[in-house]
């Protein structure tokens, strides 16, 4: 009888937290943090916009994990304000 734990190869499972990585969190944070840098000047509301598209699916994935959901939910709002800034920015200059 196997163990329901371990693969085929014998591999233990038990402890796998691929998702589970407190740095998810970081670097979302990190990169909506830049994002929101960039989005109050004309020149990197661009960054904005690209910092915001990899952001949100990492603060989304962060939020998948209890540790991180803080972190996540930050990340995401931070992401989203970035956009709302960098687009009221190019819409003001006439961009």
């Amino acid at each position: 009888m196997r163990d329901e734990m371990t693969t085929p190869t014998g591999w233990d499972q038990s402890d796998d937290h691929a998702l589970g990585s407190p740095a998810l969190g970081v670097i979302a944070l990190v990169v909506a943090l830049l994002s929101v840098v960039c989005a109050p000047t004309y020149f990197f509301s661009v960054f904005a916009y690209l910092g915001a598209v990899v952001a949100v699916p990492l603060g989304l994935l962060a939020r998948s994990v209890p540790e991180d959901r803080g972190l996540g939910t930050v990340a995401v709002a931070l992401a989203v304000a970035a956009c709302v800034v960098a687009t009221a920015v190019l819409v003001s200059v006439g961009g």
